[in-house]
């Protein structure tokens, strides 16, 4: 005890002014009292370090940070096994945990064979099934490791566990090299906390793939798993989650089957990847179709690593919990550890954190709050609000700004109510965005098919068309043209090879910007007509990063035909102010400035012209004068 009562008294004041969020709560007396975090704290500070936990008077407590990685809840341990004679199937006798404590689940680890199998669990000595389940383990097998649920009131071993294969597949037979696990509640175990995250539609990324942007709320954050509602009925499917951007782009951070069966009229279901891995602020979910159509996912949810603080010796009343310092806090309380076992936890869980006013730390994106000279805004053509709560914000570039700037967005630019800019940062996601429904009509010509689209803008830099047909087994040679008229320009060509089976699908990459009426034109040769389902665009996705001031008024102007592309101080923390909490904003209607900058210069050229055009009439009309009055004389 007397470890305790050392630890009673609160170490040194530390400045609250470091941390940017904040909790008042309310803790009972407690010998030790677990903290529990939830994620509006998990998602801004994912590290147990960066915390700082106050007094009454102002005093820091110290505390051990405890996570779902170290400390899980479920427990799993090791049980002894033997293997049994059955007929048809695998058998063991699995004894029970240590302490006969109830198990919510059995587990089989490391595995070494793959199928599909039919587990059913007993207990020893009975006949009564307490469970049974479908595993359709991945035919490599290597490693495999499968849960069986138990009902934890009846879930207290010795169990009788057979496994047999539903396809009735012959067994191989098996070495040591796997083992049963018991999963036991803990009561000091923390389990990981879920977060519901944005998921983006399906854009094709080839043949037989598609892709999602999967928005998460920051970078850096600790995945655990992650769980997809998808409402087809039956779909069988491997995905994987890979980095987006950075160093990470490409990476998985995780992959597995993604699956709805029925194997011997038992349902089998995962929805659920398995990850180990610390976030990029952007992912994409990758899915193998084949020849079928993308999977119907209409949410996704992520598990983050769980965090709990454990503080001994607190005494009853308010309390303040800061978040997300500069640095992690190191606290003597390794013997801590011993005093769990006898002692049951007190719990508690910090309310969600707010603004902390008095953090005067350097914020990563405080130079995007500063702003800068006042812009002229003589020749911009459109003025845009934007809509959105004080802070940083991310605003989505609609149709009407890509088609309306131009390429790269150098006539982009923000400005407060006072008219002075407002730094900002772009940022173009991996995947695009698809606006489907752009064929508007066809017309047969001969053995030329002429399909017309129309896009929602002129000059729109369209990264890729996509076409689909529910036709197999053909060749086609297409060309994207400028629009209807003879001669008009070819903006692409694609040679379009038909599936062995199902539906086929062309992914036809373009390069530039693309007028509103562009024409494909499609070569039959001897063959009929083609039908096509329909054709859809993928158009860039990008989005401006700014800070938006307490008293608003910010407009977004674009539209100019010849400033030059700004330079922002803001530039040198890109990778550290993306990867900051940050909130949705949007584009309001637009308010025409000027009249288009093209009419305006077709009409300067056709003055000058016309100018030079009289003065050179003039100039000869006076050398023919000239000439004729020698001639007189």
């Amino acid at each position: 005890m007397i470890h305790l009562l050392l630890l009673s008294t609160a170490i040194g004041a530390t400045d609250p002014s470091a941390y940017p969020l904040e909790a008042g709560l309310e803790l009972p007396a407690a010998e030790i009292l677990r903290l529990d975090l939830p994620v509006e704290w998990l998602e801004r500070c994912p590290d147990g370090g960066t915390y700082l936990l106050l007094d009454a008077e102002g005093r820091a407590l110290p505390f051990a940070a405890r996570d779902s990685d170290t400390h899980p809840s479920p427990r799993r341990v090791a049980l002894e096994w033997e293997p049994i004679d059955t007929n048809d199937a695998w058998g063991w006798k699995v004894e029970a945990p240590p302490g006969r404590a109830p198990a919510t689940a059995l587990r089989l680890a490391d595995l070494p064979v793959g199928g599909v199998g039919v587990v059913e669990v007993a207990a020893w000595g009975r006949d009564e099934v307490l469970r049974q389940v479908v595993w359709n383990l991945p035919e490599t097998g290597a490693g495999v490791q499968e849960d069986v649920p138990l009902d934890a009131a009846r879930a207290v071993g010795p169990w009788r566990v057979r496994l047999r294969w539903a396809e009735g597949l012959p067994w191989p037979r098996l070495g040591r090299d796997y083992g049963w696990e018991a999963v036991l509640s803990e009561p000091w175990g923390v389990d990981t906390v879920p977060l519901e995250v944005d998921i983006g539609p399906a854009v094709p990324s080839g043949e037989t793939q598609s892709d999602r942007q999967l928005h998460l709320p920051r970078a850096g954050l600790p995945l655990r798993g992650l769980t997809l509602g998808i409402s087809d009925p039956l779909f069988s499917r491997q995905a994987s989650l890979l980095g987006a951007e950075g160093p990470v782009a490409d990476l998985s951070l995780g992959s597995g089957l993604l699956e709805r069966e029925r194997y011997d009229a038992l349902p089998v279901e995962r929805v659920r990847l398995d990850l180990s891995a610390r976030s990029p602020a952007e992912s994409i979910l990758r899915v193998e179709d084949g020849r079928s159509e993308p999977l119907a996912i209409e949410r996704a949810t992520v598990d983050l690593r769980g965090l709990a603080l454990l503080v001994p010796n607190v005494a009853a009343g308010g309390h303040r919990l800061l978040g997300c310092g500069p640095e992690a806090a190191a606290y003597d309380l390794e013997r801590l550890e011993e005093r769990l076992a006898s002692i049951a936890p007190t719990r508690a869980i910090a309310p969600a954190p707010a603004a902390n006013p008095a953090w005067q730390a350097a914020s990563a994106g405080a130079g995007l709050l500063a702003a800068g000279p006042a812009l002229d805004e003589d020749g911009f053509r459109w003025a845009r609000p934007v809509l959105g709560a004080p802070g940083l914000v991310r605003v989505p570039l609609d149709e009407a700004v890509l088609a309306g700037t131009r390429p790269g967005l150098p006539d982009l630019r923000f400005v407060d109510a006072a008219g002075r800019q407002l730094p900002y940062l772009l940022r173009e996601e991996a995947t695009g965005r698809v606006i489907a429904g752009v064929l508007t009509g066809r017309e047969e010509r001969g053995a030329t098919s002429r399909l017309q689209l129309t896009l929602p803008a002129a000059d729109l830099p369209v990264r890729a068309l996509v076409l689909s047909t529910d036709r197999d087994h053909f060749r086609r040679d297409l060309r994207v043209l400028a629009g209807p008229r003879e001669g008009a320009a070819i903006l692409a060509v694609a040679d379009w090879l038909g599936a062995d089976a199902g539906e086929s699908r062309l992914v036809l990459p373009l390069d530039g910007r693309v007028p509103a009426d562009p024409v494909i034109t499609m070569d039959n040769a001897d063959n009929p007509p083609l039908p096509v389902g329909g054709v859809s665009l993928i158009l860039p996705s990008i989005q401006a990063w700014l800070a938006l001031p307490p008293e608003g008024g910010v407009r977004a102007l674009y539209g100019h035909p010849g400033i030059a592309a700004p330079s922002y101080d803001v530039e040198l923390l890109r990778r550290r102010v993306l990867t900051q909490p940050v909130e949705a904003a949007s584009l309001g209607a637009a308010a025409e400035l000027a009249p288009p900058p093209r009419e305006h210069g077709k009409g300067l050229v056709l003055a000058t012209v016309a100018g030079l055009a009289l003065l050179l009439f003039g100039l000869i009309a006076r050398l023919l004068k000239s000439q004729e009055a020698p001639r007189e004389s």
